[in-house]
């Protein structure tokens, strides 16, 4: 496209630096590419980064153009190593834009400071994200999983939850003999091994109830 001198003379506006910062333990790696498109339409996104434990490390690793960052062990490490750096980077002037990728309310008090600060802040989490997060966000944009993106025994097991049309969910002790009779499916020859574990690593598409002979399992994956 041909431009007239005066044209070239003036200096075209720098686009907003943008972090983009996952947390890993909450977000399913299925969601890479909307995040990153998130953060592009934002700005430039030239920081972005996931965070989660050793037990999530193994899905985020092999995501193309995002920095895997190991928290290590313990309790909320990833919630507070994702925090510190988001202060670094604002206090630094590295980023103008923040987009937090999480359906954690603990993250709201983190997005109300950066806010403060004068930074835009985008949250990014499912339909389960809490009222509080997505108020102390500038915008919020909602995850959605979509049947085609879904791995055929999750898209079996949500069948059978929602057909047991209970609020509460459906008994985890079931599904083993229901997925097994039904789709000729054991979850023993996964490397999860059982339902409990199978299920709480895909936080994104199950609520579980804490361990019990009656545990129910719900569908939260929209």
């Amino acid at each position: 496209m041909t431009q007239n001198w005066p044209d070239l003379l003036i200096p075209t506006r720098p686009k907003q630096r943008v972090a983009l910062l996952i947390d890993g333990d909450n977000i399913a790696a299925e969601h890479t590419a909307a995040l990153h498109d998130i953060a592009a339409q934002a700005g430039d996104p030239a920081i972005r980064r996931v965070y989660c434990d050793s037990s999530h490390l193994g899905r985020w690793s092999g995501e193309p153009g995002l920095r895997a960052i190991h928290s290590g062990a313990g309790k909320n490490a990833t919630d507070m190593l994702l925090v510190i750096d988001a202060m670094a980077l604002a206090y630094d002037g590295a980023a103008d834009v923040f987009v937090i990728a999480s359906s954690d309310r603990d993250f709201a008090h983190l997005a109300h400071h950066l806010r403060e600060k004068g930074h835009r802040v985008i949250g990014v989490g499912e339909a389960k994200a809490p009222a509080v997060f997505r108020a102390a966000c500038s915008d919020f944009c909602c995850l959605t999983a979509t049947l085609r993106d879904l791995e055929p025994i999750d898209q079996k097991v949500r069948a059978i939850i929602l057909e047991s049309g209970d609020a509460k969910g459906f008994a985890i002790e079931r599904l083993n003999n229901l997925v097994k009779t039904r789709h000729g499916l054991s979850i023993s020859t996964r490397p999860e091994r059982n339902w409990r574990t199978y299920l709480t690593k895909r936080p994104t598409l199950y609520a579980c109830d804490p361990r019990g002979p009656l545990a129910r399992v719900r569908w939260i994956g929209g």
